[in-house]
Parts: structure tokens; C-alpha cells; sequence
């Protein structure tokens, strides 16, 4: 359960907001085996999947007429179905990557691991606009 904060807390709030992200983070997680595959081809279909999800945004939000009700609906069911297989897709890399991390640096705390291994996903797409 998250705690109230306010502005005026300062670092201790930012700290406590990354903390309780990371936690949720964390659950949010699928399990995964040792060795779960993460290979160059998984990474570059999630790249592609995240450009076709930006692009089926674009075009849910390019229409503007409120006369196209229906192909506005039908563009904003397809980014949202793409949307969905991004974010399971995510999960399951940040969940590899997170694996490997507990690995590689078994001092870090587990909250600090996710984290890492959620920036490590991001900067896969993070050229993609």
C-alpha cells in the first residue's frame, strides 16, 4: 500500500515513490525459468512490436472528426490490443534481464535490480519514435 506524500518532502518522498514503483514492478513480474530465452531476435521483435503500437497511436489519434466514430473505435482497439502485447512483452524481458542481474550483482537489493533491468528494456526502443 503506498504512503501519502507531498512535494514538500523532499528526497525522502522520491526515494519512497521509487521504492513502492519498484514493489509493484517486482509483482508485476512473470516467472520465469533459469535461462529463460532472451534472444536478439525476442529484442528485436519487441522493437517491432513497440514501432507498430506508436504507430497504431498515431493514427487512433489523427482521427479527428467525430464523424468517423467507428474507425476511430476500431483505430483505438488496435493500439490498445498492441499496447497489451508490448506491455506483456516488456514484463517478460524486464523478468529475463532482472534474472541475470541477480546473477551478475547479487549485492544489490532486488528493488534496485528490477529498476536496472527495467532501464536496460527501455533503452531498446528508446530510439524509436
Amino acid at each position: 500500500m503506498s504512503e501519502p506524500w507531498s512535494f514538500e518532502d523532499g528526497p525522502a518522498a522520491a526515494d519512497r515513490i521509487r521504492r513502492e514503483y519498484a514493489e509493484r514492478l517486482l509483482a508485476l513480474l512473470p516467472p520465469l525459468e533459469d535461462g529463460a530465452p532472451r534472444t536478439s531476435d525476442l529484442a528485436h521483435g519487441y522493437r517491432r512490436v513497440v514501432s507498430f503500437a506508436v504507430q497504431a497511436a498515431l493514427r487512433y489519434q489523427c482521427v479527428t472528426d467525430l464523424r468517423l466514430f467507428t474507425v476511430r473505435a476500431q483505430l483505438q482497439r488496435e493500439a490498445r490490443a498492441l499496447r497489451a502485447v508490448c506491455q506483456a512483452a516488456q514484463l517478460y524481458l524486464v523478468a529475463s534481464a532482472f534474472n541475470d542481474l541477480r546473477t551478475e550483482l547479487p549485492s544489490y537489493s532486488d528493488h534496485d535490480l528490477v529498476l536496472l533491468a527495467e532501464d536496460r528494456v527501455e533503452e531498446l526502443v528508446r530510439d524509436i519514435e
